[in-house]
């Protein structure tokens, strides 16, 4: 950083010196191709030159979030990032087939040399590619190849899980009864009834959503012979308002669904 130190009186030859001086550092800053950062605030020639603020690409990795869903975690870096400039936005563009399908900006903090962020896309029903570059922006400039091309990482998105084929086995129901449970609650007891009984064991698993959040999958086996199971009971407290929990068999390769497929029960305000 250069700063003019003066004191009272000023000579004009020492204003002009010390100006000159500030202009030469910067004309040096500037031919460097590197990145600069001034303040208006007299005096004019105060600024700060860093000779390797670099924005480039970091690994990538890919997780399967649910079925239909996956989760990219990129990673943005930024080399000769001082603490105490405040933070930089760094710009990346996203592709797919050759095609620019996303701008996207990363508040990269300061003092910090890497920072990943997740993003989610949705699986389809093949695998496809994606890839982040680097891009210029405000405050820094772009680490390159020695063919000039910025940083950018590839990942793939992998395909879809395909929803099981209706099954041959038996034909399966459900439904919901109240049983005695503690007070203030609703305790609710889940069956999946079979049209026939089964000549071998049938398993499968029934999703679970209170108030619209999904909760864990319950399974449940219909033994050989059988042609009724509890999958599971619970207990729903009562509340200021009313709320609903319903209960779907997912479909299997193992039996087929009938009517009703799933449950709905409203659980009463206190």
């Amino acid at each position: 950083m250069a700063r003019i130190a003066c004191s009272l009186p000023l000579k004009l030859s020492t204003i002009k010196t010390a100006i000159n001086s500030a202009y030469t550092k910067l004309s040096e800053c500037v031919a460097g191709a590197t990145n600069i950062n001034k303040s208006l605030a007299f005096p004019m020639s105060r600024f700060r030159c860093w000779t390797n603020m670099q924005a480039s690409q970091g690994d990538a990795s890919y997780l399967n979030k649910t079925d239909t869903v996956g989760t990219i975690t990129w990673a943005s870096q930024l080399t000769n990032n001082p603490a105490g400039t405040g933070p930089v936005t760094v710009n990346f563009s996203l592709w797919r087939g050759g095609v620019k399908i996303q701008d996207i900006t990363v508040q990269h903090p300061e003092g910090v040399f890497k920072k990943t962020f997740p993003l989610d896309y949705a699986r389809e029903a093949a695998n496809y590619g994606l890839t982040l570059r680097s891009e210029p922006g405000e405050g820094y400039f772009l680490w390159t190849d020695p063919s000039g091309n910025p940083s950018q990482m590839s990942q793939t998105v992998l395909a879809k899980v395909a929803a099981p084929a209706p099954g041959a086995g038996p034909e399966l129901t459900i439904r919901a009864s109240e049983v005695s449970g503690i007070t203030g609650e609703r305790t609710l007891a889940f069956e999946v009834i079979a049209s026939s009984a089964p000549a071998a064991a049938v398993s499968g698993d029934v999703s679970h959503v209170v108030e619209g959040a999904a909760y864990p999958d319950e399974p449940f086996t219909l033994q050989a012979g059988q042609t009724i199971s509890e999958v599971f009971r619970m207990g729903y407290v009562r509340k200021t308002a009313a709320y609903t929990v319903t209960v779907a068999i997912k479909p299997s390769a193992a039996y087929t669904t009938g009517t009703p497929t799933s449950v709905t029960v409203t659980i009463p305000a206190v």
